[in-house]
Order: C-alpha cells, then structure tokens, then sequence
C-alpha cells in the first residue's frame, strides 16, 4: 500500500478515539467581528514575528476557510487578501429566509463580518475594505454536503473552497442541510441569491441527496429534478449570471469484498444530461468523489467522514474530506471553466482522485457537534 493511504488510514483509527489533534487551544486567534452591509469586503492580514517563525489560517463567517497555512520565517512578513461575502436574511419584498433553528443567529446570517485568524509563533494585522464593483460572486445552492457547520468534525467543499480562490471572487455559499430544490426555493433561498446576483456572477448548483427522498415513483421524481433545474438555471441568466451543474457527491458505500459501489448515479446522470442540454459547464463531483473514496480503501475513507461519539456519518464530511472535495472542485474548474480557473490561486498546485493529501490539520474552531446533520 502506499504510504500516503497508510497514513490517511491511520488517522482515520485516531478519530474513533480522539478529535484533539486540531486542538486551538495553543493557537492565538484575532477576532474581527463588526456589523457591515452586506455584500463583499477585500481582508488583507499581514502575519509574521520578528524572532520567530509562523504558521496561520484564517477562517470566516463561521469555520469557512479563507486562507489555508500561510507560513512566515523569523522576520518575515506576509500579506495575503481574500474577499468574503456577508448577507442578512432579509428579501425585498419585506419578508425573510425561512431559517431552521440551527440556523438562527449564526455568523452566516447576522449581518457581521466575522474574521478569525488563527496563528503560532507571532501576532497577525487585520485591514478589511469594501470589495471592487466587478469582484465576481460564486453563490452556491446545495444541501448539507454544501453548506457551512458551525460545529466540529463536519466541513464541506463549500466551506473550503474560498481558500482556492484569489481575492477577485467571493464565494457565497447559500447552501443548507436538508434542502432540495423544492425547499431550497419554498424557503425564499432562492429567491435571496436571485437578488443579490448581478451580471457576471455565477451559480453551483448541487442537489441529489435530498431530491431522491421525494415520494413519488421515480420517473416524476426525475421529471421534477430536472424542471426545477431548468427553471433555476433560467431565473440566474436573467439577472446575467453564469451556471455550473455539480453532481452530488457521493456517500460511502462498500460491499462485503471491500469494494466502493454508488447510490446517486440517476442525479449524476441527470446533472450530465441537463448540463448538455442548457449549455453549463458540468462538474462531476460524484464521480470524482467515489474514485477518491475507491483509491483510499474501505478504511482509509473514513478519515474524510464526520464522527460523533465514536460513530462514523457515512454521508457528511469532515474537514478533512471537505477539503479534498474543494481540491476536486478545483480540478473539475480549472478542466471546464477556464474564465473562473484564473482567478484560482497561484499556489495551489495539481490534484488527482488517486494522489489524495494527507489531512492539512486546519486547527479546530466551534462546538462539537451533539448529533448528526440529519438528526437536528
């Protein structure tokens, strides 16, 4: 076996037992937390100590990471930017987003802009500005594999992401568990990313895992998916924005043999099918999540999954496994929609299914979850 998958399979064991090996408690943190209109904000935070060297990361709005391992030698100072995307929960027409209760009050929707960083060995400065006219807004739509947790272990690739991009994009993640495309819409989720686009904006679109649970047979149920996509891909363009389908990752399945099987390829399918059909650039990130979670094993793939007391989330990731699926995200941008892969940041190098990282160890910040998504 390789000695990279010896490794993963050896931190997934160490999760049954113990989450301390992201433990904050060592790290000093600035927290940046004032009241802001929302739209975009440029940050830029300049780390460094004059006797000793460095290591930071810097989180946003909630355990979204912004900035992944800056590192600074003894006397050296490093600034780096990122943009980030605040929002209320208010519509125009003077109703609100139906929020859940886990929901209410987070740092995603309270109108603050909420910086943390996190850093050893020194201190870090914090200038945060109002972003650009023209800095692009990736809105994402999704359910629970999408969205941001304000609790440990869980990440997603939507949480991740922002760290990929330049401080040209901001990523806007309107994702949330439980929805579908039926409730992400009946909600006013919809509608709240519909009047904050603005030409040149785009929108990843990924649903499947709660679609497929609409009781109905299975022909209507598809004929539902893909007319509700449609009409979502349509109501984006009309406000001069760009759409990307990403297929629903998948969940971890292995057989008796030991061998990965798939649950969600009807919405990979169909995701390919609607993609040809209305002209979008198509990610297949449930394709490429079941080769990443073939080439780590039956054992090595529980490292990218959530736990709670002991018990492996076979659907909903962890950190770790959220930042894996970010760097396949990447992939799957720089390969079908060039215009966004250059605003990619220049340091972030190739990734492949089959040549996974080992866990980047992005220090631990939030409660510890009491339950499963599912079971909030």
């Amino acid at each position: 076996m390789n000695k990279k998958f010896c490794i993963s399979a050896a931190v997934a064991a160490a999760a049954l037992s113990s989450l301390a090996v992201r433990d904050a408690a060592t790290w000093e943190r600035l927290h940046f937390d004032e009241p802001r209109e929302e739209g975009n904000y440029i940050c830029r935070v300049t780390f460094g100590d004059e006797a000793n060297a460095t290591v930071n990361w810097v989180k946003a709005e909630g355990r979204r990471l912004m900035l992944d391992k800056v590192t600074t030698k003894p006397g050296e100072k490093v600034t780096k930017a990122f943009a980030v995307n605040i929002r209320n929960n208010s519509l125009a027409d003077g109703s609100k987003v139906k929020m859940s209760s886990a929901e209410r009050g987070h740092e995603r929707w309270d109108g603050k802009l909420t910086i943390d960083v996190l850093t050893q060995g020194g201190k870090a400065q914090l200038a945060v500005e109002r972003a650009p006219a023209d800095t692009i807004t990736l809105f994402l739509a999704g359910d629970s594999t999408v969205c941001c947790y304000n609790t440990e272990p869980y990440g997603t690739w939507g949480q991740m992401l922002p760290a990929f991009f330049d401080e040209t994009v901001a990523v806007a993640n309107h994702a949330e568990c439980g929805r579908a495309l039926s409730s992400f819409k009946a909600e006013g989720r919809e509608q709240k990313v519909l009047e904050l686009a603005k030409p040149g904006d785009w929108l990843f679109i990924q649903f499947g895992h709660n679609d497929q649970k609409e009781k109905c047979e299975f022909e209507e149920r598809m004929r539902r998916y893909r007319e509700r996509l449609a009409s979502l891909v349509a109501e984006f363009r009309s406000r001069g924005g760009k759409v990307a389908l990403v297929s629903p990752m998948e969940r971890r399945r292995f057989d008796k043999d030991g061998r990965a099987f798939k649950t969600l390829q009807e919405y990979e399918d169909a995701m390919a099918e609607m993609a040809k059909e209305q002209g979008c650039p198509f990610l297949n990130l449930h394709e490429a999540s079941f080769r990443l979670y073939s080439t780590m094993g039956e054992q090595g793939s529980q490292a990218l999954f959530g736990w709670r007391k002991g018990e492996i989330d076979n659907t909903h990731h962890s950190v770790y496994g959220g930042y894996e699926l970010a760097r396949a995200m990447v992939e799957l941008i720089r390969a079908n929609i060039p215009e966004l892969a250059s605003h990619v940041r220049a340091d972030v190098g190739a990734w492949a299914p089959e040549r996974p990282d080992e866990n980047p160890q992005i220090p631990r910040t939030g409660r510890t979850a009491k339950a499963k998504p599912e079971e909030k």
